[in-house]
């Protein structure tokens, strides 16, 4: 045994079985042998003094060095043996290796000054103090550690290496993570793990993975890419974002695995792929809504009811088990059937719950009134996945069959195009929603128009338009679950965006949209798979509706018209008995609908005629003897615009023509559609 009592000086050292060196506190043992090996065979070196090495030098054997504080100077070290260290400091141009099979466990301060070597970890780290490169150079500038394990049982910020992840990650304490970081090994968590920001954490081992322990995880994103699979077999997982299975399997049996939704995040989603999982699964999501309405729901867990949306406090009544059985303001909770609807009235096939254990499966959207009021619905069980088929049906033609309220039936965002792009018994490239707070159906139409988006939410119910007789299956698909944008659409005659028409009063907060798309080759009539009826209000009385009318007798509320065509287009607007008032026409998109073609709106009750190329909106009284449309729209194309190759791009074979009457000295611009 040998003790320190002062600075000491050595090339090497050489440590035998049952040798120690003790190191005073007050003094240090520099090591300056240059590329030299020292050896601890069993023995050890014990601190509280400073190991302090100034030259390049390599450590290794079967002993340890104990509760040392540890400094490089200049160098680049290799250690071949474990290490207790109370402070780390590295100064500049210094690091070092911690080779495999070895631990350096870091009870305190850990810092590196402006150095451009690393710190390799092959190792395992182990951090109990939450000043792990927290001075001067960061982590992900330093470390490397992929082919390392850490062990983190401070309460901090959990390091992030410059090349991504380790193979091992434990936790102990609370460790907040802010950045992307890889596992290809296995994560325990006894204590709390939060990510930040955005960040994604990735699985992306070669063997079977785990996630296990007794913690609590919040994740944002949570990606599994390992063909080899999941087990997450304890503790408590919260997800924000997503929970991209993008391959591989998940057993989570045994543990809480929560898709989260609140006011401050987006609802967590499953997004399975070709993927499977197996245990239960909590999903949320979170409603606030700034006026009583109807809402429409669907739940993506097998075998839940009205009971499990009660219990996260939406007030039911009218039917046995409701909050108010007998009664309490009517039955606020409904499906709908198509088959009850008539040719005269679609109203007709609404049917009311009659019990709180009526399921809430996606094959029938549940329509419910709720209050003002903010609600975290949530479920837990299976969720639904892999190929889903659902049943449609219309008992006739006319515009008040065929409407079928189904919902999203996974726990993940849908997108709709690709649903369209199977199921071709859908002609209506469209869904609608209702929106309580404007008192109407939104829609939207992969062919233009409408206010949504081509995204459906997970636990959302919509409306379908099956236009043929007869009953058939509509497809889900894992492959639909996709937020991929879809391909700019290049107009063959100007830009034509859709034209939206919105409606709105000085009665009551409820407005409605309708819209007109121009493209080549459409008619005035009703046009199959373009046009789309008008979907009323389910409250008339209330909320006003504005639709248009086509030449052979049809009520749309998207209409096609053909982009080289002068064409009157009659407007009407429907206003309830309990709104009558004032109400104004908005057109909005008219900058980018058919330009050159003059644009003017005639009022029928007064023949008040506005240009709205000049002013874009009208005012009006809802009173009016007027029988049929009340307004109509005049589109005067005096022009007409040739592209050919509109596909050209840095080429120079792409030509534009403008063939019309009296445009000379006319203004024109050409736009690029990524402007």
């Amino acid at each position: 045994t040998c003790s320190s009592s002062q600075n000491s000086v050595a090339a090497v050292f050489r440590i035998n079985s049952s040798g120690t060196i003790t190191l005073d506190p007050t003094f240090r043992l520099q090591v300056w042998g240059q590329s030299q090996n020292s050896i601890i065979t069993g023995g050890q070196i014990n601190g509280p003094g400073l190991l302090n090495f100034v030259r390049s030098h390599t450590v290794s054997g079967t002993g340890s060095i104990n509760n040392v504080n540890l400094q490089i100077n200049n160098w680049y070290c290799y250690f071949d043996v474990d290490i207790v260290a109370d402070l780390v400091n590295l100064t500049s141009g210094s690091g070092f290796e911690l080779r495999s099979g070895n631990t350096m466990t870091i009870n305190g301060d850990f810092y590196k000054v402006n150095s451009a070597q690393r710190i390799q970890n092959n190792g395992t780290f182990i951090i109990n103090d939450p000043d792990f490169m927290t001075l001067y150079e960061a982590p992900e500038d330093e470390l490397y550690s992929a082919t390392g394990n850490i062990v983190y049982n401070a309460t901090g910020d959990f390091p992030v290496p410059f090349d991504g992840g380790y193979t091992n990650v434990t936790v102990g304490g609370n460790a907040t993570c802010a950045g992307d970081l890889n596992i290809s090994g296995n994560f325990t968590n006894t204590g709390t793990f939060n990510s930040s920001n955005n960040d994604n954490i990735t699985f992306n081992g070669s063997s079977l993975q785990t996630i296990s322990g007794s913690g609590t995880c919040n994740f944002k994103n949570l990606i599994l890419n390992n063909s080899n699979g999941l087990d997450i077999t304890g503790g408590t997982i919260n997800i924000e974002q997503i929970f991209d299975l993008q391959s591989g399997d998940v057993d989570a049996t045994g543990s809480t695995i929560v898709l989260e939704s609140n006011s401050e995040n987006t609802a967590g989603q499953l997004n399975l792929g070709s993927s499977t999982y197996t245990g239960n699964l909590t999903v949320e999501r979170y409603l606030s809504t700034s006026a009583q309405g109807y809402r429409m729901f669907g739940s993506p867990i097998q075998g839940t009811t009205l009971a499990d949306w009660m219990d996260d406090g939406i007030i039911f009544s009218g039917f046995p088990g409701s909050n108010f059985p007998t009664f309490w303001g009517g039955v606020n909770s409904y499906t709908y059937d198509e088959s009850l609807a008539t040719n005269a009235d679609k109203e007709a096939g609404w049917v009311s719950s009659d019990n709180i254990t009526n399921p809430t499966s996606p094959s029938s959207g549940t329509f419910i009134y709720t209050d003002a009021s903010a609600y975290t619905l949530s479920v837990t069980g299976l969720p639904y996945q892999g190929p889903q088929s659902i049943s449609v049906q219309s008992g006739g033609t006319t515009d008040q069959r065929g409407w079928n309220l189904i919902a999203n039936p996974y726990p993940c965002n849908l997108d709709w195009d690709l649903f369209h792009a199977d199921n071709s018994s859908i002609v209506d490239d469209a869904y609608w929603i209702y929106d309580g707070n404007a008192g109407n159906l939104v829609f939207y139409s992969g062919s233009g128009g409408g206010t949504l988006s081509n995204i459906i939410s997970h636990s959302q119910g919509i409306w379908v338009h099956k236009t043929s007789t007869g009953t058939t299956n509509v497809s889900f698909d894992q492959s639909q679950l996709s937020t991929t944008a879809t391909d700019y659409i290049k107009s063959t005659n100007g830009i034509n965006n859709p034209l939206k028409i919105k409606i709105s009063g000085d009665v009551n907060g409820y407005h409605d949209y309708s819209f007109i798309k121009a493209i080549p080759n459409a008619t005035m009539d009703f046009d199959q798979g373009l046009d789309l009826y008008k979907f009323f209000s389910p409250i008339p009385d209330e909320a006003p509706n504005v639709f248009m009318d086509s030449n052979d007798g049809k009520v749309v509320g998207a209409a096609f018209v053909n982009n080289n065509q002068s064409i009157d287009i009659p407007i009407g607007v429907e206003i309830g008995a309990l709104a009558q008032g004032n109400y104004t026409l908005d057109f909005t998109e008219i900058n980018q609908f058919m330009i050159g073609a003059c644009l003017t709106l005639e009022d029928l009750e007064n023949g008040v005629i506005t240009d709205l190329r000049s002013d874009s909106s009208y005012t009006f009284s809802s009173f009016s003897s007027i029988t049929g449309p009340r307004f109509i729209l005049h589109i005067n194309v005096d022009y007409d615009i040739t592209v050919t190759n509109k596909n050209c791009f840095i080429s120079n074979d792409g030509e534009i023509s403008l063939i019309g009457n009296n445009i000379t000295g006319s203004y024109f611009q050409l736009f690029s559609n990524n402007v």
